[in-house]
């Protein structure tokens, strides 16, 4: 089985995914983790494929954005970031998955992974961390 595992956010949101893949592998599943250059190196390390969905830079600049922390303005930072995120979650997801063969472990922010399954059917499970 291939799992397409798609952590929006940052290290708090993707080492639990990092962490699960690694167990899918384990198990002995393909396992492809679409997330930020700043993680690649640990999934690679952990020997699981990496698709790079945003650069170092851009992740840079989310985390320094002072809105981010801002009490009033934070949560439209986010989802500013988590829409941009889900642009090219779609088409990575699109191109990626192989049907019949394909699970998506999606992010609570991953928009991109359900209006796929809702399309096409993609068995997606969403994760609340």
């Amino acid at each position: 089985m291939r799992f397409l595992l798609t952590p929006v956010g940052s290290a708090g949101d993707n080492f639990p995914f990092i962490g699960l893949g690694a167990e899918l592998l384990r198990r002995g599943h393909d396992v492809t983790v679409i997330t930020s250059e700043n993680f690649a190196p640990i999934v690679r390390r952990l020997e699981m494929n990496c698709v790079e969905a945003i650069t170092a830079e851009e992740y840079r600049s989310i985390q320094d954005n002072p809105d981010l922390w801002h009490p009033v303005k934070g949560y439209k930072t986010v989802m500013a970031y988590a829409m941009e995120q889900v642009r090219r979650l779609f088409k990575l997801v699109r191109e990626l998955a192989e049907p019949g063969r394909t699970v998506v472990v999606s992010h609570m922010l991953d928009y991109a992974s359900r209006c796929i399954q809702d399309k096409t059917g993609l068995p997606v499970v969403t994760v609340q961390l």
